[in-house]
């Protein structure tokens, strides 16, 4: 072979060779393109290729117990710009900055930051949205997103809560049922090119929440938050709750909180506004604690209503502390020394229980626990009660009056529904059902359990009754209904001198309705009212007014009080009642329950006559316009000329109207008046008798 053959083969293997190294390498770098990198390469175009929106689903609707709405989400548009189909992003920014009521530098910096597409702003206003939409600016996008609506404003604000500008809920049932409400997000995927400039897209829609129905009823819950704001107008209190619950079931019917905001217009309203106060702030309630004081005394058979116990002239002396009563008090039965709130009985009794009876019957109450569904209420405060191992010398001269230990309104909200609930407490709640978009209903039932036994509820019962009948709370007594309660007046703690104001008070006043058959228990409490402070002054009186709308609204039909005010008012105006109100006959209502068991019918009628005289005006709700011009007329003339229309009124109410106008009623059947002999329109005079027919 010669020498240059030899020299040309070698150059072929050495040729050979390198281009089977060369094609190794390219095969192993396209494996590792294609097989190993194949994912992390893929996942690198899309998202050069593909920009993603996500699409805020609409937020489930929250509605009372009778299908009102308290919240839904509706349509509004959101601003997104695509920063690279704008050739002037200068002069649109100064016109967004202008339409939008932005910051121009803001508006430039969201142009400028290289997405493809970005948010300038989120939900707008209609108003903005329609300037927007006929400036047609180039590269600027309107996506349609849910934002909340409250139909009824400032109605249940801190109970209903808030939701952020993602969708997500933040407090209040928004929070506490977020996953609920929220539903699936959807998406919008956008296909750009080189430029980043978007060519096509895929929508995928987003999956409502679901629906929410609460235990509330917003008519109560409206008159509720207007009773409660005219009481702090009045007495120029700092805040106020009221919470009413029926017994029987734990559903909350109203939760009202004061001052309120509206949620429609977030932006103008302070922090201190968002708080819920009936859950998440306990507060020391003063006398209204010796619910527990006495419930537990009576179920350890230590006290009954006829025990005596020694007052000691309205003072006692517990580790060099000296606490008194309102008054000078001797030997006073059980019964009356919770009417009259003697706080030196209170002691007495808490002693004779001793630290750990006293203590485990405050934990049995709820106190120092989360009451409440855990699913209804976030942020709810468990209380304040130490252990009653490190209570002090002077804790007997406290924890009995209300002292030394903290409660949320809650909390007394389920101690006096116990109680009127025959010694069972029922979980108290909020969220009645959860409706899916399919239609699947999903309940969420309470817990229920014993505290006290029957005897000891219907016992504590009595004895409240007499409270409101002859004790410091008679501003709690209604017309139409019997009612128990307690009032508590207790000084406000100090922060900055770290003892007890002589001057700043919490008010409160837990009560319930009717006495025999409570359908109805409420917790009113007032924080820092000027002028008058006491419990029975300012928390009693919002107790009859809610109280009586309620029952009135649940169509409860009026137990023996009512119908014997229906003999008292035929009698109106025959001497029976002095000019200052209080009735000139000495006979009372006995403390206790038992109406039916007395034998004086009479003077049970000027009993109740007393109360109808003497309670306060009745609610803006109680009369229609007509019906006061029409009394007004009678008051002037001497004689009522016309007979207001009483249909769709309840027993109460239409009673109530009666009355004003010196006629006399006589009421069949329960519910709303459905007929009314004689009819509206027809001339009557003082005395006429006038038939009430109620139904459903």
């Amino acid at each position: 072979m010669t020498d240059s053959a030899s020299h040309f083969r070698n150059r072929i293997v050495v040729l050979a060779v390198l281009s089977t190294i060369w094609m190794g390498l390219i095969g192993k770098r396209l494996y590792s393109l294609q097989v190993e990198q194949q994912s992390d390469l893929l996942s690198r175009a899309e998202h050069q290729q593909q920009q993603v929106i996500e699409l805020t689903p609409q937020r489930g609707a929250v509605l009372d117990r009778n299908g009102h709405e308290l919240v839904r989400s509706i349509e509004v548009e959101s601003v997104y710009a695509s920063s690279h189909e704008i050739a002037d992003k200068s002069a649109v920014a100064k016109k967004l900055a202008r339409v939008l009521n932005m910051d121009v530098a803001t508006v430039s910096e969201r142009l400028d930051n290289g997405k493809a597409y970005v948010a300038i702003k989120r939900r707008i206003s209609f108003a903005e949205s329609d300037a927007l939409a006929a400036l047609n600016l180039p590269g600027i996008h309107l996506v349609k997103e849910p934002k909340r609506f409250y139909p009824q404003g400032e109605l249940a604000a801190q109970l209903l809560g808030l939701d952020s500008i993602d969708g997500k809920g933040v407090n209040g049932i928004e929070l506490a049922f977020d996953s609920t409400l929220r539903g699936k997000p959807g998406k919008i995927d956008l296909l750009t090119d080189a430029e980043h400039r978007a060519y096509d897209q895929e929508e995928q829609p987003a999956v409502p929440g679901q629906l929410v129905t609460l235990t509330l009823d917003a008519v109560i819950q409206t008159f509720a938050e207007q009773a409660l704001a005219e009481e702090l107008k009045t007495s120029g209190a700092e805040s106020g709750v009221v919470i009413l619950v029926q017994p029987q079931t734990g559903e909350i019917l109203a939760m009202a909180n004061a001052p309120s905001y509206n949620p429609n217009e977030i932006g103008s309203s302070g922090s201190h506004s968002l708080v819920n106060r009936a859950i998440e702030i306990p507060y020391e309630p003063g006398s209204v604690f010796k619910l527990i004081t006495y419930s537990a005394a009576v179920e350890e058979g230590q006290i009954n209503p006829d025990s005596i116990i020694d007052a000691q002239g309205g003072a006692i002396t517990i580790a060099g502390h000296t606490i008194r009563d309102g008054g000078h008090y001797g030997q006073l039965r059980a019964a009356d020394a919770l009417a009259k709130s003697s706080n030196v009985c209170a002691i007495k009794i808490g002693e004779k229980l001793g630290k750990e009876k006293l203590f485990d019957y405050i934990r049995k109450f709820g106190i120092g626990d989360r009451i409440g569904r855990d699913k209804d209420f976030v942020g709810e405060s468990r209380g304040i009660i130490r252990d009653f191992r490190h209570w002090s010398d002077a804790s007997f001269g406290s924890i009995p009056i209300g002292y030394e230990v903290a409660a949320t309104p809650l909390q007394l909200a389920a101690v006096i529904s116990t109680i009127a609930n025959d010694g069972v407490m029922v979980q108290p709640h909020i969220v009645m059902k959860v409706t899916s978009d399919n239609g699947q209903v999903e309940m969420i039932p309470p817990t229920a359990h014993r505290v006290i036994s029957r005897n000891t509820a219907a016992t504590m019962r009595e004895m409240l009754a007499g409270v409101v009948q002859n004790g410091t709370a008679k501003e709690a007594r209604l017309v139409g209904y019997t009612s128990g309660g307690k009032t508590g007046t207790a000084h406000k703690f100090d922060q900055s001198t770290k003892r007890y104001s002589p001057n700043h008070y919490y008010a409160s006043f837990a009560g319930f309705a009717p006495v025999n058959n409570p359908q109805i228990a409420m917790i009113v409490m007032i924080n820092d009212p000027k002028g008058a402070y006491h419990g029975g002054q300012v928390a009693a009186p919002v107790f009859k007014r809610i109280a009586e709308f309620a029952l009135d609204r649940l169509g409860v039909q009026p137990d023996l009080e009512m119908r014997a005010s229906i003999v008292a008012v035929s009698d109106r105006g025959n001497g029976t009642v002095a000019s200052n109100g209080e009735s000139t006959d000495e006979a009372t209502l006995p403390t206790g329950t038992g109406l039916e068991d007395i034998p004086a019918a009479d003077a049970l009628s000027r009993n109740i006559q007393q109360q109808v005289a003497s309670s306060a005006t009745p609610s803006q709700t109680s009369v229609r316009p007509d019906v006061d011009e029409t009394i007004k007329a009678s008051n002037a003339a001497g004689q009522v000329a016309i007979m207001p229309d009483l249909k769709g009124r309840g027993a109460r109410g239409a009673v109530e109207i009666c009355a004003q106008l010196a006629i006399k009623p006589v009421v069949k059947g329960s519910g709303v008046v459905i007929d009314q002999k004689p009819k509206a329109g027809t001339a009557i005079q003082p005395g006429t008798v006038c038939y009430l027919t109620l139904g459903k």
